[in-house]
Protein backbone atom coordinates (compact mmCIF):
# COMPACT_ATOMS: atom_id res chain seq x y z
CA UNK A 1 0.00 0.00 0.00
CA UNK A 2 1.63 3.13 -1.01
CA UNK A 3 -1.29 6.13 -0.95
CA UNK A 4 -1.28 8.81 -3.08
CA UNK A 5 -0.53 12.04 -0.78
CA UNK A 6 -3.66 14.32 -2.18
CA UNK A 7 -4.66 15.05 1.48
CA UNK A 8 -3.05 16.70 4.35
CA UNK A 9 -4.54 14.80 7.20
CA UNK A 10 -3.97 11.22 7.35
CA UNK A 11 -6.22 8.65 10.05
CA UNK A 12 -3.12 5.70 10.27
CA UNK A 13 -4.03 2.48 12.86
CA UNK A 14 -4.00 -1.49 13.20
CA UNK A 15 -3.58 -3.93 15.52
CA UNK A 16 -0.25 -4.60 14.36
CA UNK A 17 2.34 -1.87 16.17
CA UNK A 18 5.23 -2.63 13.48
CA UNK A 19 2.99 -2.80 10.30
CA UNK A 20 2.00 0.49 11.49
CA UNK A 21 4.66 1.89 12.02
CA UNK A 22 5.98 0.46 8.57
CA UNK A 23 2.80 2.70 6.93
CA UNK A 24 4.28 5.67 8.23
CA UNK A 25 7.18 5.26 7.25
CA UNK A 26 6.24 4.30 3.35
CA UNK A 27 3.42 7.83 3.75
CA UNK A 28 6.43 10.12 4.80
CA UNK A 29 8.49 8.65 1.91
CA UNK A 30 5.44 9.29 -0.26
CA UNK A 31 4.77 12.85 1.39
CA UNK A 32 8.59 13.79 0.91
CA UNK A 33 8.23 13.10 -2.95
CA UNK A 34 5.12 15.06 -3.65
CA UNK A 35 6.87 18.26 -2.38
CA UNK A 36 9.97 17.70 -3.68
CA UNK A 37 12.33 17.50 -0.15
CA UNK A 38 12.45 15.89 3.11
CA UNK A 39 10.18 17.70 5.16
CA UNK A 40 10.93 18.35 9.05
CA UNK A 41 9.04 15.16 11.10
CA UNK A 42 7.45 16.24 14.43
CA UNK A 43 6.28 13.63 17.06
CA UNK A 44 3.68 14.27 19.83
CA UNK A 45 2.92 11.78 22.22
CA UNK A 46 -0.50 11.87 23.71
CA UNK A 47 0.45 9.57 26.61
CA UNK A 48 2.83 12.33 27.46
CA UNK A 49 1.25 15.78 26.74
CA UNK A 50 -1.75 16.76 28.29
CA UNK A 51 -4.82 18.05 25.70
CA UNK A 52 -4.09 21.84 26.09
CA UNK A 53 -0.06 21.29 25.30
CA UNK A 54 -1.31 19.00 22.45
CA UNK A 55 -3.52 21.44 20.93
CA UNK A 56 -1.02 24.54 21.24
CA UNK A 57 1.93 22.09 20.00
CA UNK A 58 -0.47 21.50 16.95
CA UNK A 59 -1.45 25.09 16.53
CA UNK A 60 1.24 26.60 17.21
CA UNK A 61 2.17 29.76 14.69
CA UNK A 62 5.53 28.24 14.73
CA UNK A 63 4.58 25.29 13.45
CA UNK A 64 3.36 26.57 10.25
CA UNK A 65 6.05 29.09 9.50
CA UNK A 66 7.26 25.90 7.29
CA UNK A 67 6.68 22.31 5.88
CA UNK A 68 6.14 19.80 8.48
CA UNK A 69 4.72 16.40 9.28
CA UNK A 70 3.17 16.06 12.93
CA UNK A 71 2.57 13.00 13.94
CA UNK A 72 0.47 12.42 16.97
CA UNK A 73 0.61 8.85 18.15
CA UNK A 74 -0.93 6.87 21.46
CA UNK A 75 -4.52 8.79 20.58
CA UNK A 76 -7.60 6.88 22.26
CA UNK A 77 -10.49 8.21 20.29
CA UNK A 78 -13.34 6.38 21.78
CA UNK A 79 -16.48 8.08 23.12
CA UNK A 80 -16.70 11.88 24.37
CA UNK A 81 -13.93 13.61 25.36
CA UNK A 82 -11.92 16.97 25.82
CA UNK A 83 -9.24 15.65 23.12
CA UNK A 84 -11.49 14.06 20.44
CA UNK A 85 -13.69 17.10 20.99
CA UNK A 86 -10.37 18.78 20.16
CA UNK A 87 -9.06 16.90 16.77
CA UNK A 88 -12.40 17.23 15.64
CA UNK A 89 -12.25 21.05 15.81
CA UNK A 90 -8.91 20.74 14.14
CA UNK A 91 -9.46 18.51 11.37
CA UNK A 92 -12.69 20.76 10.36
CA UNK A 93 -10.34 23.65 9.44
CA UNK A 94 -8.29 24.01 6.79
CA UNK A 95 -4.55 23.34 7.22
CA UNK A 96 -2.04 25.83 5.92
CA UNK A 97 -0.20 24.19 2.43
CA UNK A 98 2.37 21.95 3.30
CA UNK A 99 1.03 21.19 6.54
CA UNK A 100 0.50 17.89 7.76
CA UNK A 101 -0.77 15.55 10.25
CA UNK A 102 -0.80 12.07 10.83
CA UNK A 103 -2.84 10.79 13.68
CA UNK A 104 -2.38 7.13 15.34
CA UNK A 105 -4.63 6.26 17.27
CA UNK A 106 -4.19 2.65 19.92
CA UNK A 107 -7.75 2.51 19.51
CA UNK A 108 -10.57 4.17 17.80
CA UNK A 109 -14.50 3.96 17.85
CA UNK A 110 -15.33 3.52 14.03
CA UNK A 111 -18.77 4.55 15.01
CA UNK A 112 -17.58 8.12 16.22
CA UNK A 113 -18.80 11.33 14.38
CA UNK A 114 -14.51 11.85 14.72
CA UNK A 115 -13.76 8.82 12.14
CA UNK A 116 -16.62 10.05 9.83
CA UNK A 117 -15.25 13.09 9.44
CA UNK A 118 -11.79 11.82 9.12
CA UNK A 119 -13.07 9.79 5.92
CA UNK A 120 -13.99 13.33 5.13
CA UNK A 121 -11.55 15.23 4.93
CA UNK A 122 -8.57 12.72 5.29
CA UNK A 123 -7.45 9.78 4.11
CA UNK A 124 -7.70 6.56 6.40
CA UNK A 125 -5.16 3.73 6.26
CA UNK A 126 -5.67 0.40 8.68
CA UNK A 127 -3.80 -1.99 8.33
CA UNK A 128 -5.72 -5.17 8.91
CA UNK A 129 -4.17 -8.29 10.48
CA UNK A 130 -2.71 -10.12 7.87
CA UNK A 131 -3.13 -14.11 8.75
CA UNK A 132 -0.89 -16.99 7.40
CA UNK A 133 -1.13 -16.23 3.94
CA UNK A 134 -0.78 -12.57 4.32
CA UNK A 135 2.70 -12.83 5.78
CA UNK A 136 3.74 -15.49 3.47
CA UNK A 137 3.85 -12.67 0.63
CA UNK A 138 4.13 -9.75 3.15
CA UNK A 139 7.64 -11.40 3.82
CA UNK A 140 8.26 -12.23 0.00
CA UNK A 141 7.33 -8.51 -0.62
CA UNK A 142 10.03 -7.22 1.88
CA UNK A 143 12.89 -8.90 0.52
CA UNK A 144 11.91 -7.84 -3.04
CA UNK A 145 11.81 -3.82 -1.12
CA UNK A 146 15.91 -4.95 -0.39
CA UNK A 147 16.50 -6.67 -3.78
CA UNK A 148 16.30 -10.06 -3.23
CA UNK A 149 14.02 -13.15 -4.35
CA UNK A 150 12.69 -15.89 -1.79
CA UNK A 151 10.62 -19.11 -2.80
CA UNK A 152 7.29 -19.53 -0.63
CA UNK A 153 8.80 -22.41 1.25
CA UNK A 154 11.89 -20.72 2.34
CA UNK A 155 9.22 -17.64 3.45
CA UNK A 156 7.09 -20.44 5.31
CA UNK A 157 10.32 -21.73 7.09
CA UNK A 158 10.79 -17.84 8.66
CA UNK A 159 7.49 -17.98 9.73
CA UNK A 160 7.86 -21.75 11.42
CA UNK A 161 10.75 -20.89 12.45
CA UNK A 162 10.34 -17.27 13.97
CA UNK A 163 6.07 -17.83 14.97
CA UNK A 164 3.39 -15.49 13.17
CA UNK A 165 2.75 -12.85 15.94
CA UNK A 166 5.70 -11.03 16.10
CA UNK A 167 5.97 -8.86 12.63
CA UNK A 168 9.16 -6.80 14.18
CA UNK A 169 11.04 -9.83 14.59
CA UNK A 170 10.47 -11.59 11.26
CA UNK A 171 11.37 -8.19 9.61
CA UNK A 172 14.79 -8.29 11.35
CA UNK A 173 15.52 -12.31 10.38
CA UNK A 174 14.30 -11.01 6.39
CA UNK A 175 16.78 -7.95 7.00
CA UNK A 176 20.04 -10.22 8.28
CA UNK A 177 19.15 -12.50 5.39
CA UNK A 178 19.12 -10.39 2.94
CA UNK A 179 22.54 -9.45 4.12
CA UNK A 180 24.24 -12.76 4.35
CA UNK A 181 23.44 -13.77 0.77
CA UNK A 182 25.30 -10.70 -0.18
CA UNK A 183 25.64 -10.49 -3.76
CA UNK A 184 23.22 -13.00 -4.84
CA UNK A 185 19.85 -12.51 -5.86
CA UNK A 186 17.49 -15.34 -4.06
CA UNK A 187 16.94 -16.34 -0.25
CA UNK A 188 17.35 -20.02 -0.11
CA UNK A 189 15.85 -22.96 2.53
CA UNK A 190 19.52 -23.23 3.58
CA UNK A 191 20.41 -19.80 3.94
CA UNK A 192 17.34 -19.54 6.58
CA UNK A 193 18.66 -22.83 8.05
CA UNK A 194 22.18 -21.03 8.35
CA UNK A 195 21.03 -17.97 9.84
CA UNK A 196 17.41 -18.29 11.15
CA UNK A 197 18.14 -21.76 12.35
CA UNK A 198 16.27 -25.22 11.97
CA UNK A 199 13.06 -26.00 13.92
CA UNK A 200 12.49 -28.63 16.27
CA UNK A 201 10.76 -30.70 13.07
CA UNK A 202 13.42 -30.35 11.11
CA UNK A 203 15.84 -31.75 13.26
CA UNK A 204 13.24 -34.58 14.13
CA UNK A 205 13.22 -35.38 10.46
CA UNK A 206 17.08 -35.15 10.28
CA UNK A 207 16.70 -38.07 12.82
CA UNK A 208 14.60 -40.16 11.40
CA UNK A 209 16.55 -39.54 8.40
CA UNK A 210 19.92 -40.81 10.21
CA UNK A 211 18.74 -43.83 11.99
CA UNK A 212 17.14 -44.99 9.08
CA UNK A 213 20.06 -44.20 7.12
CA UNK A 214 22.26 -46.44 9.76
CA UNK A 215 24.65 -43.04 10.41
CA UNK A 216 23.83 -43.40 14.14
CA UNK A 217 27.08 -40.49 14.50
CA UNK A 218 25.37 -38.07 12.67
CA UNK A 219 21.97 -39.36 15.07
CA UNK A 220 23.38 -38.68 18.38
CA UNK A 221 24.62 -35.10 17.22
CA UNK A 222 21.09 -34.52 16.28
CA UNK A 223 19.92 -35.70 19.32
CA UNK A 224 22.47 -33.55 21.65
CA UNK A 225 20.91 -30.65 19.56
CA UNK A 226 17.40 -31.16 20.24
CA UNK A 227 18.58 -31.86 24.47
CA UNK A 228 20.75 -28.28 24.21
CA UNK A 229 18.06 -26.59 23.12
CA UNK A 230 15.81 -27.99 26.10
CA UNK A 231 13.69 -30.37 24.49
CA UNK A 232 13.21 -33.06 27.00
CA UNK A 233 13.87 -36.86 25.99
CA UNK A 234 10.31 -37.86 26.30
CA UNK A 235 9.09 -34.48 24.99
CA UNK A 236 11.72 -36.15 21.72
CA UNK A 237 10.30 -39.53 21.60
CA UNK A 238 6.68 -37.78 21.18
CA UNK A 239 7.92 -35.44 18.32
CA UNK A 240 9.20 -38.75 16.75
CA UNK A 241 6.28 -40.89 17.33
CA UNK A 242 4.49 -37.88 15.79
CA UNK A 243 6.80 -37.44 13.03
CA UNK A 244 6.48 -41.32 12.20
CA UNK A 245 2.77 -42.20 12.21
CA UNK A 246 2.23 -38.38 10.17
CA UNK A 247 4.78 -40.31 7.21
CA UNK A 248 2.93 -43.60 7.97
CA UNK A 249 -0.11 -41.91 6.70
CA UNK A 250 1.12 -40.27 3.82
CA UNK A 251 2.53 -43.85 2.78
CA UNK A 252 -0.68 -45.34 3.46
CA UNK A 253 -2.03 -42.58 1.04
CA UNK A 254 0.20 -42.71 -1.54
CA UNK A 255 -0.45 -47.17 -1.64
CA UNK A 256 -4.35 -46.51 -0.89
CA UNK A 257 -5.05 -44.71 -4.00
CA UNK A 258 -2.38 -45.71 -6.08
CA UNK A 259 -0.78 -42.00 -6.73
CA UNK A 260 2.95 -41.48 -7.45
CA UNK A 261 5.36 -39.37 -5.39
CA UNK A 262 8.80 -40.07 -7.11
CA UNK A 263 9.91 -36.88 -6.75
CA UNK A 264 9.53 -33.16 -4.57
CA UNK A 265 6.24 -31.63 -6.62
CA UNK A 266 7.09 -28.07 -5.31
CA UNK A 267 5.28 -26.45 -2.80
CA UNK A 268 2.77 -25.17 -5.81
CA UNK A 269 1.92 -28.49 -7.98
CA UNK A 270 1.35 -29.98 -4.49
CA UNK A 271 -0.78 -27.45 -2.78
CA UNK A 272 -2.92 -27.60 -6.39
CA UNK A 273 -3.44 -31.58 -7.16
CA UNK A 274 -2.36 -33.51 -3.98
CA UNK A 275 -3.59 -31.62 -1.06
CA UNK A 276 -7.15 -31.87 -2.19
CA UNK A 277 -7.02 -35.57 -2.93
CA UNK A 278 -4.65 -36.70 0.87
CA UNK A 279 -7.91 -34.14 3.04
CA UNK A 280 -10.46 -36.34 0.48
CA UNK A 281 -8.79 -39.53 1.76
CA UNK A 282 -8.42 -38.33 5.48
CA UNK A 283 -12.44 -37.74 5.19
CA UNK A 284 -13.43 -40.48 3.09
CA UNK A 285 -11.71 -43.28 6.00
CA UNK A 286 -13.09 -40.74 8.61
CA UNK A 287 -9.93 -40.45 10.52
CA UNK A 288 -10.02 -38.15 13.29
CA UNK A 289 -8.86 -35.24 13.40
CA UNK A 290 -6.56 -35.73 16.07
CA UNK A 291 -5.25 -38.81 14.66
CA UNK A 292 -4.31 -36.82 11.23
CA UNK A 293 -2.28 -33.60 10.51
CA UNK A 294 -4.34 -32.22 7.81
CA UNK A 295 -5.20 -29.57 10.30
CA UNK A 296 -1.96 -28.28 9.98
CA UNK A 297 -0.48 -25.23 7.48
CA UNK A 298 -0.40 -26.47 3.53
CA UNK A 299 3.49 -25.95 3.79
CA UNK A 300 3.56 -28.08 6.86
CA UNK A 301 1.63 -31.05 5.21
CA UNK A 302 3.95 -30.65 1.93
CA UNK A 303 7.26 -31.05 4.38
CA UNK A 304 5.76 -34.27 5.60
CA UNK A 305 5.17 -35.29 2.05
CA UNK A 306 8.67 -34.80 0.87
CA UNK A 307 9.87 -36.12 3.87
CA UNK A 308 8.07 -39.60 3.37
CA UNK A 309 9.75 -39.73 0.06
CA UNK A 310 12.74 -41.20 1.74
CA UNK A 311 11.37 -43.54 3.63
CA UNK A 312 9.38 -47.29 2.93
CA UNK A 313 5.84 -48.16 4.85
CA UNK A 314 7.50 -51.16 6.46
CA UNK A 315 10.78 -49.36 8.15
CA UNK A 316 8.43 -46.88 9.49
CA UNK A 317 5.78 -49.37 10.96
CA UNK A 318 9.28 -50.85 13.01
CA UNK A 319 10.22 -47.66 14.05
CA UNK A 320 7.33 -46.42 15.50
CA UNK A 321 7.18 -49.92 17.18
CA UNK A 322 10.22 -49.18 18.20
CA UNK A 323 9.04 -45.70 19.77
CA UNK A 324 6.37 -47.36 21.80
CA UNK A 325 9.09 -49.45 23.47
CA UNK A 326 11.25 -46.86 24.39
CA UNK A 327 8.13 -44.84 25.64
CA UNK A 328 7.12 -47.25 28.02
CA UNK A 329 10.66 -47.75 29.31
CA UNK A 330 11.21 -44.34 29.50
CA UNK A 331 8.46 -43.82 32.08
CA UNK A 332 8.89 -47.02 33.92
CA UNK A 333 12.15 -47.17 34.63
CA UNK A 334 15.02 -45.05 36.89
CA UNK A 335 17.48 -45.42 34.12
CA UNK A 336 19.12 -42.10 32.66
CA UNK A 337 16.54 -41.04 29.96
CA UNK A 338 19.41 -40.23 27.62
CA UNK A 339 21.35 -43.59 27.96
CA UNK A 340 17.44 -44.89 26.94
CA UNK A 341 17.53 -42.83 23.98
CA UNK A 342 21.02 -43.11 22.98
CA UNK A 343 20.69 -47.18 22.98
CA UNK A 344 17.38 -46.49 21.13
CA UNK A 345 19.43 -44.68 18.25
CA UNK A 346 21.55 -48.02 18.39
CA UNK A 347 19.27 -50.80 18.63
CA UNK A 348 16.84 -49.13 15.70
CA UNK A 349 19.79 -48.50 13.85
CA UNK A 350 21.19 -51.84 13.49
CA UNK A 351 23.92 -51.52 16.15
CA UNK A 352 25.09 -53.06 19.10
CA UNK A 353 23.30 -51.34 22.16
CA UNK A 354 25.18 -49.25 24.46
CA UNK A 355 25.66 -50.09 28.17
CA UNK A 356 24.77 -47.54 31.14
Amino acid sequence: MSPVVSSNIFLVFGEDEFLVEQALARLIRDIAAAIGFEPQVETIDCSETAVEDFVAQILSPSLFAEQRISVVKHLVLTGRSRLTSEIETLISEELPQGQFLVLMPRKIDKRLKIFKLLEQKGKVLELPSLGHEGLVEWIIDRFKELGKTVGRDAAEMILDLKGEEDTRALNSEVEKLAIYVGKRPKVTVSDVEAIVGKTKTEHVFELIRQVTLKDITAALGTLDGLLKVGESPLGIILLLSREVKALIQVRLFLKDTGLSLRRDPGYNEFVRTMLPKFRDWIANNRVPERFTFTRYKPYAIYRRFVEALGFELSRLVDLLDALVDINAALVSTSIDPRILIENFLFSVGGCEKKTS
